[in-house]
């Protein structure tokens, strides 16, 4: 076997890889159809990209009546966005499959768990950390009502009042989610990537409470139903008092 034929293997090897992987994770809720489509397109995507430089190599080599092997020069085109897609890959699951484990201890702080452990691993440890801690913590939980009601009306039943129990929600929180908001940007703020992941990762973690009920349309009209009656308001955890506590004495510059 020459080391051309090793090569595609590998390369090969790692799209099979790649597209085994989140199927089995990140798309395994989707019916097997659009998952195992979804899935091999994620995992031979660098393939595609790797077309666009290898057909301008090529298309010089022919411009200057030079020879050229178009399968290697996929290999080596295709071989970057590879280990791009590898480290992304990584780089996002090893920050949200811990966390999504940590999920099951508390109904109440599943998103929270998830955003304030990502957001130890992606900002800068030395700012306020404590404050900071709190901040995000509530906006989880802030994040999650919302996240909560459009995942049900989306993915579930098209049920207006889903949304319209979040939006109401929201609006009798809003000095608390201002504050919260305030006091993240006043502490480091969010990269747009860093929003990205959080928002994912809690999304992620909304569709694994859903997707594992036997009666999805009745747990969303359950839950909704217990927003709309206070029980997830953020005055009902001693946790959550303490933290807006400690993040009003925060002085903002």
């Amino acid at each position: 076997m020459n080391k051309k034929s090793i090569f595609t293997i590998v390369l090969v090897s790692i799209s099979i890889a790649l597209m085994v992987f989140v199927a089995e994770t990140r798309y395994q809720h989707m019916p097997d159809v659009s998952r195992w489509a979804r899935a091999t397109g994620y995992g031979f995507s660098p393939w595609l990209y790797g077309l666009i430089p290898a057909g301008l190599w090529i298309a010089w080599r022919r411009l200057r009546k030079r020879s050229y092997d178009f399968r290697l020069a996929l290999l080596w085109t295709t071989l970057p966005f590879s280990i791009l897609w590898v480290a992304s890959t990584a780089h996002y699951y090893s920050a949200s499959v811990d966390l999504q484990n940590r999920s099951h201890v508390t109904n109440s702080g599943n998103t929270a768990a998830v955003l304030e452990d990502v957001v130890e691993l992606l900002e800068n440890p030395s700012i306020e950390r404590k404050i900071r801690n709190d901040a995000m913590h509530l906006r989880g939980n802030i994040v999650r009502i919302s996240n909560f009601a459009a995942y049900c009306y989306e993915h579930v039943e098209p049920n207006q009042g889903f949304l319209d129990v979040a939006q109401a929600w929201e609006e009798k929180h809003r000095l608390h989610i201002e504050m919260v908001a305030a006091v993240v940007e006043a502490t480091g703020g969010l990269s747009e990537y860093t929003r990205d992941l959080l928002h994912r990762s809690s999304v992620d973690v909304v569709r694994h409470q859903v997707e594992r009920q036997p009666l999805k349309v009745e747990y969303c009209r359950l839950k909704l139903a217990q927003i709309e009656a206070g029980d997830y308001d953020l005055d009902k955890n001693e946790y959550d008092v303490q933290a807006f506590e400690r993040i009003q004495e925060f002085q903002i510059d």
